[in-house]
């Protein structure tokens, strides 16, 4: 496998986090906000953007994947995440909701692969496509958590990838040298390219 420093490297900073040097200093504090946890709101009388063939349901996210490493999904308040399975290219829910579930229930956590790992990764895990349908009743609070790389910063998998050579050993990694992780490619669906784009205006270096 691929050991943990390489992707150690490549992690955004928690806000928090204090500077230990001068040159940490000079990055700034946009050098620190890439990942973040995120709060959706979705009203269940809200416009979508299209409205799902199978029961009629408005989609008020269309349908994407997110620019990063991992997502987390804790289970919202109500049920509408939808992931798009590979195998027969169906929508599926992707939360599960008890009949007598309360505020106070344990819920799950989802994770989604994001579009740079799966470039990294050479599509070994591929990015998840996924959207949000409008509630039936009231209102759905999402809270996901963006678990995004620090932008700028290079990817180089060359020496990893010949060493797993030199054992006999497969690992799944592109084959990338200097690469940013801000010129990683994203997921060809046209609200991820959106949200790439929008994400390289407000954070890429100029």
């Amino acid at each position: 496998g691929v050991p943990f420093s390489f992707f150690e490297a490549l992690l955004d900073r928690p806000i928090y986090c204090e500077s230990t040097s001068t040159e940490e200093e000079a990055e700034g504090p946009l050098a620190l906000c890439h990942a973040g946890l995120r709060v959706c709101r979705y009203d269940h009388e809200m416009e979508g953007s299209a409205t799902d063939k199978t029961n009629g349901t408005r989609v008020l996210c269309a349908e994407h994947s997110d620019v990063g490493l991992l997502t987390l999904d804790v289970c919202a308040t109500m049920p509408g995440l939808q992931a798009l399975r590979l195998s027969d290219s169906r929508w599926v829910d992707i939360e599960v909701f008890e009949a007598d579930s309360s505020p106070e229930s344990p819920r799950r956590l989802t994770i989604m692969v994001g579009d740079t790992l799966s470039a990294i990764t050479d599509k070994y895990y591929q990015a998840c496509r996924h959207r949000v349908l409008a509630p039936r009743k009231g209102e759905r609070i999402g809270l996901p958590y963006l678990f995004r790389g620090r932008s700028g910063i290079p990817v180089d998998t060359r020496l990893l990838l010949a060493d797993a050579r030199a054992a006999g050993r497969t690992i799944h990694l592109a084959d990338l040298w200097k690469t940013a992780i801000d010129d990683l490619p994203t997921s060809d669906c046209p609200q991820a390219l959106v949200n790439y784009m929008q994400w390289r205006r407000r954070y890429a270096p100029t």
